[in-house]
């Protein structure tokens, strides 16, 4: 029996992704939507919001595939972490950082 591997997108790579039909961002991004036993993804709640607010700040004609092409990719959505885990993690990373990093290890990926 295969192991599926979980990978976390943050914010970069589903942008990057969804800009470019080249290089790594978005082979992940098609691979996903192949919905391969063996892979699936995860992004957090907070990489949407980011994603969100930047596509309405400075892309907001790209907001339509934006919100066609999410869909396809299956993705687990991780919840915002709680405060105490934002909390224990501060200090050790950037503080933007640790509701990402939180997520993914939240999530096992």
């Amino acid at each position: 029996m295969a192991k599926t591997v979980k990978v976390f997108l943050d914010s970069n790579v589903i942008l990057s992704g969804l800009l470019s039909d080249k290089g790594s961002p978005r082979i992940i991004l098609d691979l996903l939507t192949l919905k391969l036993s063996a892979l699936c993804g995860a992004t957090g709640k907070y990489n949407l919001m980011e994603i969100e607010r930047n596509l309405e700040k400075k892309m907001s004609a790209i907001i339509p595939i934006y919100r066609k092409y999410m869909p396809l990719l299956g993705l687990e959505i991780v919840p915002l972490p709680s405060h105490e885990t934002i909390k224990r993690m501060s200090g050790q990373i950037a503080d933007k950082d640790i509701p990402v990093l939180a997520s993914a290890i939240s999530c096992n990926a």
